[in-house]
């Protein structure tokens, strides 16, 4: 058995989430600002895919939930 790591064992807390994407991007240093972005522009329509997957309840479950474990009013 060999002591080498497969780079891509989700078994191994190291491993990348996967193999660098050429398509996206050229190299392993180039991941973390593609990825960024991938959040950043995805970020302005959080709000509204989060009311539609939780069919607009959401703004007011976490209101309930303050509300009823002591927070305060809010």
């Amino acid at each position: 058995m060999s002591d080498a790591r497969d780079p891509y064992d989700a078994a191994d807390s190291r491993a990348v989430p996967h193999p660098v994407l050429k398509k996206y991007y050229e190299s392993e240093s180039d991941r973390r600002p593609f990825v960024n972005a991938l959040f950043d522009n995805a970020a302005e329509h959080y709000d509204f895919v989060c009311g539609l997957g939780s069919l607009g309840s959401g703004r007011y479950y976490r209101r309930w939930v303050l509300l009823h474990q002591g927070c305060g009013s809010a």
